[in-house]
């Protein structure tokens, strides 16, 4: 037998380079396990991503569907009214903020008189 140690240094050594390389490999094998893992959850988060992609591009689907039928549903001088208001928003955004929210006090002064008065709003 050619490989077989001679003395017992020759055996420390050959059963050290042995201990070593099982150490190494043990090491290799929990940075793969890691690595796999790690792997493993990237995967789970982007099929978990893609899942909450589709479920907000139906959304908008649907929203894209019901105003369309809104908009084919309005008469043309409140669509061109509303056109107009729309563009002037996108041109002055304040000035709309302020318009809204003028048009909400309105509106809720006007529900707070009807309440007030025993009207259903």
């Amino acid at each position: 037998m050619a490989n077989t140690p001679r003395n017992p240094k020759e055996l420390l050594a050959q059963a050290d380079v042995a201990s070593r390389a099982k150490h190494g490999a043990a090491v290799v094998k929990d940075q793969m396990r890691d690595t796999a893992a790690q792997v493993k959850d990237k995967v789970a988060e982007g099929a978990a991503h893609a899942e909450e992609y589709r479920a907000v591009a139906q959304v908008e689907e649907k929203v894209a569907e019901a105003a369309r039928r809104v908009r084919e549903g309005t008469p043309e001088p409140v669509r061109a009214a509303a056109d107009n208001v729309a563009r002037t928003g996108g041109k002055h955004p304040r000035a709309l903020l302020a318009v809204v929210a003028g048009t909400g006090a309105l509106l809720a002064c006007a529900a707070l008189r009807r309440r007030r008065r025993g009207e259903r709003a």
